[in-house]
């Protein structure tokens, strides 16, 4: 088990946004505060292959949350107070750039534990979890397996994404992870980045003997807030 050192910085914004827009508003930070990697993961040009220490996040009500992790939220207290008053997106259908002002900020810290239990957790999706299966030729074999084959390839690729977000704080997995996904239903979303028009995602309910904070991202793009949980009682 490990206690994870968090931070979150909401933006109240005058204008709302909507989730497909997460992408302009990570680029939008990408660039204020390009000498940071934590930021944009991407180092000369390249990408760097690694677990997201800085999530971006719309919420509910149309406001932006900056969610650190470990290195991550160190940094966002670090600059809390060097945050534009305004961020800059570019126009749905146009090229045109539009100021929205930041209206308020609040910055939250806490530490949550984090890693395998003896007990069994159950989440919610708040946000569509991209599995594995967004990649055609995965989603073809699949396709060919049996009910109960599925359902252990679906119960892995969870456990797997655990896995990754562990290391990604510096944490390493010794115990089985025992993951149930059999109350997850497909849907496909429209990330609206990195061209893509469409990928295969999951809302639903699992089950798992790990332990997450809420708001934490599993899965691809947790950068872009897909993959978000909620603990539930």
């Amino acid at each position: 088990m490990k206690s994870l050192d968090i931070t979150i910085v909401e933006l109240i914004l005058a204008k709302k946004l909507i989730p497909s827009q997460t992408s302009k508003v990570r680029g939008f930070f990408a660039q204020q505060f390009s000498q940071y990697n934590l930021f944009h993961n991407h180092v000369g040009g390249s990408y760097i292959q690694r677990y997201p220490l800085i999530q971006y996040k719309i919420t509910p009500d149309g406001d932006v949350i900056l969610y650190g992790l470990e290195q991550g939220a160190q940094l966002l207290r670090q600059l809390f107070l060097q945050l534009p008053p305004a961020i800059m997106l570019q126009k749905a259908h146009s090229t045109e750039m539009q100021s929205i002002p930041i209206t308020q900020t609040r910055l939250t810290r806490e530490t949550e534990l984090f890693g395998p239990t003896q007990e069994v957790h159950r989440y919610r999706f708040a946000s569509p979890w991209i599995s594995p299966l967004h990649k055609d030729r995965i989603y073809a074999a699949y396709l060919q397996k049996s009910k109960a084959e599925r359902k252990l390839f679906m119960n892995r690729a969870l456990a797997n994404n655990l896995v990754t977000a562990a290391k990604g704080v510096n944490f390493f997995v010794k115990a089985r992870i025992i993951a149930d996904c059999s109350r997850v239903s497909p849907l496909k979303v429209s990330p609206r980045f990195k061209n893509l028009t469409t990928l295969r995602a999951y809302n639903g309910v699992v089950t798992v003997n790990f332990l997450l904070p809420d708001m934490m991202g599993v899965g691809k793009s947790s950068a872009f807030g897909f993959g978000q949980v909620q603990r539930l009682s």
